[in-house]
């Protein structure tokens, strides 16, 4: 039996942070469906896999 490790979650303002832009423009895009996040209790969490594809795309441009 394998055990995978728990994900790591991240808030919308240290998703802000991580991608240089603003608060709104994570919430907008958790609105939109452009980002995967969670609701636990009354705030929001972002896992970290739905945040790696967009730091590596960052690179690229």
């Amino acid at each position: 039996m394998s055990t995978n490790p728990p994900e790591h979650f991240y808030t919308v303002t240290e998703v802000a942070a991580l991608l240089a832009c603003s608060r709104v423009t994570v919430w907008r895009s958790i609105n939109n469906g452009f980002l995967r996040a969670i609701r636990i209790g009354r705030s929001w969490r972002i896992p970290a896999s739905a945040i790696e594809p967009k730091l590596q795309n960052r690179g690229e441009r």
